[in-house]
């Protein structure tokens, strides 16, 4: 059984592509309910057009909601289902 462990490392020791790469293998090794999230999450903020304008403390801020909010995964999916309708608009 996998460990659900948190890898952490310090962004600014590593190049952006290394990051990258560190990213993309460990999203891949995850169960694919938190693939789809974290694709969704990553479209929604823009981070795949490197436009996300969100700072740490705001990432910080949401993680808070999510974890203490239970309704939280059901009213992102309706803002990112919101999201999607205006981009293929």
């Amino acid at each position: 059984m996998k460990s659900n462990k948190i890898i952490s490392y310090t962004p600014r020791a590593v190049d952006k592509k290394h990051q990258a790469t560190m990213s993309a293998s460990y999203i891949l090794d995850q169960p694919i309910e938190i693939k789809l999230l974290y694709l969704s999450l990553h479209q929604m903020y823009e981070v795949d057009r490197d436009n996300c304008l969100m700072s740490t403390s705001d990432w910080i801020l949401e993680l808070a909601k999510a974890m203490t909010d239970p309704d939280y995964k059901e009213k992102f999916k309706k803002e990112y289902r919101e999201y999607r309708k205006e981009v293929e608009a």
